[in-house]
């Protein structure tokens, strides 16, 4: 395919999956570090100064590639790694000392094992010696003179990151603080008592000697010398080391993906004769692990033939003994031992790594996609239409964790949505919902739909002998017979170009695709390529397919505890020979707990403190009723609102939306709001602006807008509504879309009510039953962090709410973007917790006429596993130096993780415990012994009806704890927090403060959304964006609103 220059593509960023460590029951602590060797993360440095070396890691790790460097001293590709090197930044554990000696002009130590590399004669090293020396000077000048620049560079990026936008760089170390301990158990009496099952299988080990091997695969074809560097008589030494060193780094820079490395490593130990009788397990990356030493005392190199995609390749796989601090490769069970009988509080990542590696092991032909830690069924009917070229796959979630009674394997369904595999204009037409073929010309609304839902996929084309492989960037603007391309000095179009090549096109007016393909820009015709097979969805799904999806994938608890037992056994017999050789055993029985139900909190409303009728008392599902006289705790009155309509005219005319303002009136009388009727009701069309019909009712004097949206119209959207009226008119809005209209009742406009009278300023409901540690003042806070996805290059959002009142239901709000320490990628530790909880606080002074806080809870969201340690420093110890600034003294700090990504599953061992129709366990079902973490302060809570499937339980996290609550008062303080939310008349699975956090956070990326170009986002993740200075403004703003909680 001839290629056209250099080009743009156009479309959102491609998303890729992050690196960041995911909560626990997905992926353990310490493990990232291990699992992206040879990923430019950890390894491969070892001969750059120690300073820059770290810095250099730091780069990559943020970067996400390979950084790895070679000066003309080091040793070609056979030596460029340097297992037994410690990087400062790799766990305990992991942790390795080397024996190296320094080579003359070499940059950094050179291993024991690289001296051993020389050219196969020795005289003809001797007579190169002086060319090497020259080369070796030559290129350590020109490396200081460019660490100088990159010095220089990052200074001067540190610099303007710094002034512009405010961005917060965290580069103040902070001091390190101590996990909280578990103070006790919760007290389980016959009243409270519930028995249940837990989706995890006990696994019980033995004392099994493991050897751990780094492997390396190289793509060396055309490379005829097996274990030594790549030479050739025809280069100089000078260009031979030049040679090796863009050989290296560009095999370096190389994705091999997971499976086809898999089918390498396979493949080498069925054919190689000396490798044949060991039983490995293999993780698809950088670590192999088997229970008999490998004859390879140093790195040894294999040839591997092999038939991948159609082709016969040969690959060279080298392994290497990975030393630890023994300077053997042996990972001993030992400190596994030691955890279980209280010898060590030491969590032992590596023995970890192996277990799971073992248990998620599968040998080629593989009938499953592997996705992280999920497996999905290519075959036996497993895939449902999802629409949108989308479709279902379903599969099941598997993992290793440790637990208060022993190592177990948690076993889930999983189900997650894959782009269908076919013709891409198949592809097409289920995306755009109509056959483009029929279509003269696609307009740009389609295209760049089209873009953004192609963008990033794997495609192979069908017009060649040897189907190749590219990556779409984006879907041209013009058709394949407007594209001209230069061939043989003659310009031709695209679908000229075929029909001389290869056949006439039958779609010459549909418009092509641009390839990702090096530095060029290469167009294919849409109908010569077909999607792959097994791509996932990355990214979050519309609230449409979202819903789809959840109906779709709900299972009952028997039926999913069901189908875990079933797959229990399957995995089991998996993996069953590769347990046995590294001395596992897996017990395919649930295991069985006792739990505890803590009771509900009564919720009072307003009225007289005598006035039992105020009082309600939520029922077994966690549902109470707003009837029988019960008016809001605190109502407000709205004497000027109108009523905005961008709906159909046709569909939901004034008589329609007459009917919605009464049905309203009267919800809101009922509830005790003084609610008069609308000022105006109006219907506009596309001819109108959005910010003409706002701008026109805040001139009126309107207190509240209720705004009906429909959402085919995107002249008219949620986000820019939301945008204009918040920060340009100050003006509250509630908005709906227009199908709701279609249903109007009494519920539907009680929820409305809700909302409003709690944006203008009003109290709903708080909690009858005042808890101990309301009886002084405290705040409590809840902090989320929001993401664009990866390689937007865009800063996250970080969100606080903290309580005002002593009955913690209203709540002060700050918003602030950050980047991580080198300004490029996204950052969920707060690194100015200083700053931020410095406004809450204020707030709370101010609204309480100057009286401190005596006490602070926190509630912290989106922290996985292997930032507990991270969140613990930056935000307790910001929120430490906050009071000591304002209060002069640190007041006590309680600080909890609250985690919904996680497998865990609770089953009702008793199905006459079960509450509604899918007989979930009852809200307020509470786990704190046999499977929580055998080190942390944790616990698992389900405080919420489960409405659609198996219920999924909150899991709580104890990082700090200055309070020294009970485990009872802590996690009673948990479950009636997930009675407050403003939105609705049902306990929910999170507290409240979480919740609010969350949804100001998404608030403020709705303003974000609005403003970022569709061809603004970048693949390339090194690429640093900053938002418009308006959505800044709007961001950080959103503290000083009138009306604190608008979010809702």
């Amino acid at each position: 395919m001839p290629k056209k220059g250099k080009g743009r593509g156009r479309g959102r960023g491609t998303p890729s999956e992050s690196t960041a460590p995911v909560p626990r029951g997905e992926r353990r602590p310490g493990f990232e570090e291990d699992r992206n060797r040879g990923h430019g993360r950890e390894r491969g440095r070892a001969q750059l100064a120690p300073q820059e070396a770290q810095q250099h890691a730091e780069m990559g790790a943020s970067r996400g590639r390979d950084t790895t460097t070679l000066t003309s001293g080091a040793m070609p590709p056979k030596s460029v790694r340097k297992p037994d090197v410690q990087q400062t930044s790799v766990p305990e554990f992991f942790a390795k000392e080397a024996t190296s000696v320094t080579q003359p002009g070499a940059s950094g130590p050179v291993t024991e094992s690289d001296r051993k590399f020389k050219s196969s004669s020795q005289e003809a090293h001797s007579m190169k010696e002086e060319g090497l020396a020259f080369v070796r000077e030559e290129t350590e000048m020109s490396s200081k003179a460019s660490s100088r620049k990159k010095k220089l560079h990052k200074a001067e990026e540190e610099a303007v990151l710094s002034k512009t936008a405010g961005i917060s760089l965290g580069y103040k170390e902070p001091v390190k603080q101590t996990m909280a301990k578990r103070p006790n158990y919760a007290i389980i009496d016959e009243r409270n008592h519930i028995p249940l099952y837990v989706n995890y299988f006990k696994l019980t080990f033995k004392d099994t000697v493991v050897y751990h091997y780094d492997i390396d695969i190289s793509d060396s074809t055309k490379d005829k010398k097996i274990g030594k560097s790549v030479m050739s008589e025809g280069r100089t030494l000078k260009e031979d080391i030049e040679h090796n060193v863009k050989h290296v780094e560009h095999q370096k820079r190389r994705n091999m993906g997971k499976a086809k490395c898999r089918e390498i490593i396979s493949k080498m130990f069925c054919t190689n004769e000396t490798l044949k009788k060991y039983c490995p397990v293999y993780d698809g990356q950088k670590n192999l692990f088997t229970s008999q030493s490998l004859p390879c005392k140093n790195s040894t190199q294999f040839p591997v033939d092999i038939t991948l995609e159609g082709k016969d390749k040969r690959f060279f796989v080298t392994l290497t003994p990975v030393k630890k601090k023994d300077q053997t490769n042996i990972i001993s069970l030992e400190p596994l031992k030691e955890l279980y009988t209280n010898r060590s509080n030491e969590i032992p990542s590596e023995v970890l790594l192996v277990f799971e590696t073992v248990m998620s092991h599968r040998e080629p032909p593989l009938q499953q996609v592997h996705f992280r830690n999920s497996f999905f069924y290519l075959q036996g009917g497993m895939k449902t239409n999802l629409g949108y070229g989308l479709e279902i796959w379903r599969g099941y979630d598997q993992s290793v964790q440790l637990t208060k009674s022993g190592p177990v394997v948690v076993i889930n369904l999983a189900a997650k949505a894959f782009h269908k595999a076919g013709p891409v204009i198949d592809y097409a037409c289920d995306v755009l919902r109509t056959d483009i073929t029929n279509i003269p010309r696609l307009t740009k609304f389609q295209i760049r739909s089209l873009s953004e839902a192609l963008k990033g996929l794997q495609i192979q084309v069908t017009h060649q002998r040897h189907p190749r492989k590219y990556k779409i960037k984006a879907v041209s603007d013009d058709a394949a017979s407007e594209i001209l391309l230069e061939v043989n000095k003659k310009k031709v179009s695209v679908a000229q170009y075929f029909l001389e090549k290869y056949r006439r096109l039958n779609y010459p007016h549909l418009p092509c695709l641009h390839m990702h393909s090096n530095n060029n820009t290469t167009f294919i015709p849409m109908e010569t390529c077909e999607v792959t097979e097994g791509q996932p969805k990355i990214g979050k799904l519309s609230a449409e397919l979202t819903s789809t999806m959840i109906r779709s994938t709900a299972v009952d608890p028997k039926t999913r505890k069901d189908a875990i037992v079933k797959t229990a056994s399957e995995v089991n017999n998996i993996s069953g020979k590769y347990m046995k050789a590294f001395g596992l055993l897996m017990d395919i029985k649930m295991i069985q707990v006792d739990g505890r139900i803590i009771a509900a909190p009564q919720i009072a409303y307003g009225g007289p403190p005598d006035d039992m009728n105020r009082i309600a008392k939520p029922d077994k599902k966690g549902v109470w009723r707003v009837e029988g006289g019960k008016n809001f705790y605190k109502v407000v009155k709205i004497e000027n609102w109108v009523l905005i309509s961008f709906a159909d005219r046709r569909r939901f005319g004034y008589e329609i939306l007459n009917k919605f303002c009464q049905f309203l009136v009267e919800s809101g009388r009922k509830c005790g709001m003084r609610l008069d009727r609308p000022k105006s009701v109006e219907i506009y069309g596309r001819e109108i602006s959005t910010e003409k019909v706002l701008y026109q009712a805040k001139k009126s004097g309107a207190e509240m807008a209720v705004v009906v949206l429909n959402r085919r119209d995107e002249y008219h959207t949620y986000d820019e509504v939301k945008f204009l009226a918040d920060f340009k008119y100050n003006l509250v809005t509630q908005c709906m879309e227009d199908k709701t209209l279609g249903r109007i009742n009494d519920q539907i406009t009680t929820n409305v009510c809700l909302k409003v009278n709690v944006k203008l300023g009003g109290i709903n409901h708080i909690l009858h039953q005042k808890l101990k540690v309301f009886n002084e003042p405290v705040t409590v806070l809840g902090i989320d962090a929001i993401h664009w996805v990866r390689g937007c290059g865009y800063p996250s959002i970080v969100s606080i709410v903290g309580s005002l009142n002593p009955t913690a239901s209203r709540y002060a709000l700050t918003c602030d973007l950050q980047r991580n320490k080198k300004g490029r990628i996204s950052q969920e530790i707060i690194t100015d917790m200083k700053k931020m909880s410095k406004v809450i606080l204020n707030k709370f002074k101010e609204e309480n006429r100057g009286r401190d806080p005596v006490k602070i809870i926190v509630f912290r969201d989106g922290v996985s596993d292997g930032q507990f340690q991270h969140a613990l420093d930056y935000e307790v110890g910001g929120l430490q130096e906050a009071c000591n600034e304002l209060f002069q003294k640190i007041l006590p700090i309680t600080y909890l993780i609250v985690q919904k990504h996680h497998q865990t599953r609770l089953f009702p061992a008793r199905p006459n415990q079960g509450v509604g129709k899918n007989l979930n366990v009852p809200p307020g079902t509470c786990v704190d012994k046999d499977i929580t973490h055998p080190v942390y302060f944790d616990y698992y809570i389900c405080s919420h009806e489960g409405i659609q499937g198996t219920s999924k339980p909150a899991h709580y996290t104890i990082l700090h704890d200055d309070n020294h609550f009970s485990s009872d008062e802590l996690q009673q303080l948990c479950h009636f927090l997930c009675h407050t939310n403003v939105r609705c008349t049902r306990s929910v699975s999170l507290p409240a403060p979480v919740m609010y956090a969350d949804l100001a956070a998404a608030r403020a990326k709705k303003y974000a959304d609005l403003h970022i170009a569709s061809d603004n986002a970048s693949s390339d993740s090194n690429i640093q964006r900053n938002l418009p200075d308006d959505v800044e403004k709007a961001i950080r703003g959103m503290q000083s609103f009138e009306n604190n909680m608008f979010y809702i």
